[in-house]
């Protein structure tokens, strides 16, 4: 169950503090990476992944290299394309 603040705001465990302050580079970060800054497995980074997805932070994945990033990045990296 997720922690609630006196506002009813969504509160991020630590864990999913850490992952969006790595994630906030912009650049793409594989699970396994983002498991080896938080010291925990590639699966719970995925958990704490959904958690933060679902308190409205979006995300891309890059299907086959299981790379995530913000999703902004995505769109200016489509943007310099075109």
């Amino acid at each position: 169950m997720r922690s609630v603040g006196p506002f009813g705001a969504k509160v991020f465990s630590r864990d999913e503090l850490k992952i969006l302050e790595v994630l906030s580079d912009g650049r793409f970060h594989s699970g396994v990476e983002l498991g080896e800054v938080i010291g925990k497995t590639r699966s719970s980074v995925l958990h704490n992944i959904k958690n933060i997805a679902e308190s409205g932070i979006c995300f891309n994945r890059v299907v086959g290299s299981k790379s995530i990033s913000n999703k902004n990045e995505i769109q200016r990296k489509r943007q310099k394309r075109k």
